[in-house]
């Protein structure tokens, strides 16, 4: 049959026999490679809009294809046609890992952790050729996206099909580990579909068109798995973060094993696909004093009942207590909306020639500096106004500390969550004050080695 005195109409009608004498599994197959061949049908959909016209190539070419496909070389590197993956096109290329189906049950898992923890900065390890960071970046357009891969062919990959796609990612070429251990951002969530097949269960096929390391890139086909969960404290943020990995449908019951070795078994889950094979291994870990953090900022955020009248109480036990520390530094701090306002106890203090600093955080340095009048130069910092002046005070000529709280259980507080307070006075010998409204008291917070127990504890 001379394919080009035909239509495509007429050679679908036929393509059965043609399915038959080559050996494909199915019709659509043998479709794919006759686009791969034609220079006028440029989506399988236009076989209908098409369906009169001429097909443009020879059975030479198409057997040629054919061949190539019974060697086990792709379709989507027959064809050439952006895959969809979700909600992408997504274009591949010789030795960039080709996007499977199942994957989209991985990243669909993803997709609904950022939705529903509001994540942030998500990272997307072995990205092959940035389908996953990709689709997520389309579907939650505010995250940012850093796509990690060795293989500098998918980084290109990945830049091409971004750019494509009208999203706007990060691409780096480079080892997986180091580059999340180098970067100054920790993930949020980290999606991962690493090189997961055994050595023992590797054909040449997988190969021929496809990078090896693709598939597996260690002797340890849980490497990948291993190297991550080791390295949590280290490349992700530490109150709350989400890991979701692909897996093999073997794969179970070694990362169980695994898993029972570390601090993670008891916040990981297993999920199957809808072809009921074991495909996602995801790991949620929630700080417990983050959720108290979370829920009484809301609270505070909503008003406090008699605040003023709160406000003046406080101030004038604080001047009472301070009166006693007029030799020595005296650190205040300059109040937020939700916190005890104590700028009459400032004026007061300083008014009346005490020494007084206010906490200050740079990126080199944290600590206090000295003001000396109530205007004192300043900059907003976390939405915090903190002192401009290069008069940093010295911890030890510092004779109290007063601190807000977020919330707090005995003489323990729980602050924002940057453990200012903490890194700088546990284990020095301040006399610390914290003070407070009595409906931030909460008792399910979990007191941690590292956290400053105070001296005195005021609340109204």
């Amino acid at each position: 049959m001379n394919l080009k005195k035909t239509n495509v109409l007429s050679f679908i009608q036929l393509s059965s026999l043609y399915k038959t004498k080559y050996h494909l599994p199915n019709q659509k197959i043998l479709l794919q490679i006759i686009y791969s061949c034609s220079h006028l049908v440029n989506s399988l959909a236009t076989f209908t809009q098409y369906r009169n016209q001429p097909i443009d190539f020879s059975i030479k070419e198409l057997e040629k294809q054919i061949k190539l496909y019974q060697e086990h070389k792709p379709i989507e590197l027959i064809n050439q046609a952006p895959i969809t993956f979700l909600n992408t096109k997504i274009s591949v290329a010789n030795q960039v890992f080709i996007p499977r189906v199942e994957t989209e049950f991985v990243v669909n898992q993803a997709i609904s952790l950022i939705k529903q923890h509001h994540f942030h900065h998500v990272f997307d390890l072995c990205c092959g050729s940035g389908a996953i960071g990709i689709s997520i970046k389309k579907s939650v357009p505010t995250c940012t996206v850093t796509s990690v891969d060795i293989n500098q062919q998918c980084i290109l990959c990945t830049k091409r099909n971004a750019k494509a796609n009208q999203t706007s990612i990060k691409a780096v070429c480079g080892d997986f580990i180091k580059t999340m251990i180098n970067s100054k951002t920790k993930a949020d969530i980290i999606v991962c579909n690493p090189p997961y097949v055994a050595k023992k269960d590797l054909c040449q096929q997988y190969f021929q068109y496809e990078n090896k390391i693709s598939f597996n890139n260690s002797a340890d086909e849980l490497y990948f798995y291993k190297t991550i969960i080791e390295n949590i404290d280290r490349i992700c943020n530490q109150k709350h973060f989400s890991i979701v990995f692909e897996i093999g449908y073997n794969q179970k019951q070694p990362l169980l094993k695994f898993l029972k070795t570390t601090p993670w078994y008891s916040y990981a889950k297993f999920s199957k696909d809808l072809q009921n094979n074991w495909r996602i291994l995801e790991i949620t870990y929630q700080d417990h004093n983050d959720v108290i953090r979370k829920e009484m900022l809301c609270k505070l955020n909503k008003g406090i009942k008699d605040k003023a009248l709160l406000d003046k109480k406080i101030n004038t036990w604080l001047i009472d207590f301070l009166t006693d520390y007029k030799a020595k530094y005296i650190a205040l701090y300059y109040p937020l909306k939700i916190e005890p306002n104590i700028l009459l106890t400032l004026k007061h203090l300083l008014d009346n020639k005490f020494k007084i600093c206010l906490p200050c955080i740079t990126n080199q340095r944290c600590g206090f500096k000295e003001i000396d009048r109530m205007n004192f130069p300043s900059e907003t910092v976390h939405g915090i106004k903190q002192p401009t002046s290069k008069k940093w005070v010295d911890l030890e000529k510092i004779g109290v500390v007063v601190s807000p709280c977020v919330a707090y259980t005995g003489n323990y507080r729980l602050g924002y969550g940057t453990n200012f307070y903490n890194k700088l006075l546990t284990g020095k010998n301040h006399t610390t004050v914290l003070i407070g409204y009595k409906l931030q008291k909460h008792d399910g917070i979990q007191i941690k080695k590292h956290y400053l127990k105070y001296t005195f504890i005021k609340t109204f």
